[in-house]
């Protein structure tokens, strides 16, 4: 169970960025339990696919967990990406290109991985 005062302090947390009008909310010590009781009593459907658009539904229901859902949900939960840019980064660098610098190598990679923008 968490403890009132760390209840707190994780949504002071999730509040970087949030209006004014919700950081005064986060003055009220009964918001964060009673938004996460409701929260917790409802029957949600689990369709994963459907996630960001229930916050964004529910986002006048529940302001702080909306906050916190915004920013955690955004987390890709892969690395494919970021193991294709290693294995680009390593391919880049070789036997005959040891002459190039850190910036430099970092700016082939990040034009290599956006060449389909260009």
């Amino acid at each position: 169970m968490v403890k009132h005062g760390e209840l707190q302090s994780l949504f002071a947390l999730g509040a970087e960025g949030s209006s004014s009008e919700d950081e005064s909310c986060l003055d009220d010590c009964n918001r964060p339990t009673a938004e996460i009781q409701s929260f917790l009593k409802l029957k949600i459907l689990r369709d994963k696919h459907m996630v960001c658009e229930w916050w964004e539904g529910n986002k006048s229901q529940f302001p702080l967990l909306y906050n916190f859902a915004a920013k955690y949900l955004a987390i890709l939960a892969t690395s494919a990406s970021s193991e294709r840019s290693f294995s680009k980064a390593g391919s880049t660098i070789g036997k005959l290109r040891t002459r190039l610098t850190g910036q430099h190598i970092d700016e082939i990679n990040v034009l290599h991985c956006n060449s389909s923008l260009l």
